[in-house]
């Protein structure tokens, strides 16, 4: 052995090989460079991809309004064309949508290269709330969404006789007699659709009352038990033909043991209908 072998620590193995050496791959590029490269190569690609034309937003779909304008909705979603299509937050973007009281879903989704879909449901009115000067539509989950006028949405019931503060827009409404009505409008049968022009409500808590007017001025009481609504007002979809030509004067009581009874309001009976 060389004297500079055994300077360096080195001695001699079978085969002639230095034990003490690194081993070298084939090119003298070791497995820790060829790693750093891949890794380098794969970042280059990712910047690539977030920065290319190829992958920026170029078609905004807006799906399923009725009230609300597809620009409103893009503007609500802040997606701008031109913005990487990797980089949208679909869950984020979906919680600005419902930040908007009309809007009750919202669906993001991303079709590759270049499309975004927004599909949208907004909440559907079935009464409208008194509020000052002003009416709100109300779903029937009690939340009011939106301003509404009467002369035009005459198919919706008016809710009157309560005394409530004034609403948020999109907080839900969770007083007991504002309830009561809610459950006697969504207990409306098919006869009675777009019949009914008022709501209104007499009493508190459990004592509260319901009272329908219809647009011939015809009245009709409900029972005291909101969870009997539907049957009265099916057993009175099953008479409506022979008592709808009725108007002011006339209350049609349908919580009598009776069954459907109709009287003057001055309270004489006029007749029932079992």
């Amino acid at each position: 052995m060389s004297k500079v072998g055994e300077e360096k620590g080195l001695h001699a193995v079978p085969g002639g090989k230095m034990a003490g050496a690194e081993p070298r791959t084939s090119g003298g590029t070791s497995p820790g460079w060829r790693l750093t490269l891949a890794s380098f190569v794969l970042l280059v690609a990712v910047l690539l991809v977030l920065v290319s034309p190829l992958f920026g937003v170029r078609e905004i779909v807006v799906e399923g309004t009725r009230v609300l304008s597809a620009t409103q909705v893009r503007e609500l979603a802040r997606v701008r064309p031109g913005q990487s299509i990797v980089l949208l937050d679909e869950a984020r973007i979906r919680e600005r949508l419902l930040l908007h009281p009309r809007i009750l879903r919202a669906e993001v989704k991303r079709e590759w290269p270049a499309r975004v879909i927004i599909r949208v449901t907004e909440r559907e009115a079935v009464a409208l709330l008194p509020a000052g000067s002003i009416f709100l539509a109300l779903d029937q989950a009690g939340i009011p969404f939106g301003l509404a006028d009467p002369a035009k949405e005459k198919e919706l019931p008016i809710i009157t006789g309560l005394e409530l503060p004034i609403p948020t827009m999109g907080v839900p409404l969770t007083h007991p007699e504002l309830k009561v009505a809610l459950a006697a409008v969504t207990a409306l049968p098919a006869a009675l659709a777009g019949k009914v022009a008022e709501v209104h409500v007499t009493g508190e808590g459990p004592a509260a009352r319901v009272r329908l007017y219809l647009s011939s001025l015809l009245a009709i009481d409900l029972p005291a038990a909101p969870e009997e609504f539907p049957k009265a007002l099916s057993m009175l979809a099953a008479v409506w033909p022979e008592i709808s030509t009725r108007g002011a004067g006339w209350v049609v009581d349908l919580s009598s043991s009776r069954g459907v009874v109709l009287r003057r309001e001055e309270g004489k009976t006029q007749g029932s209908v079992e």
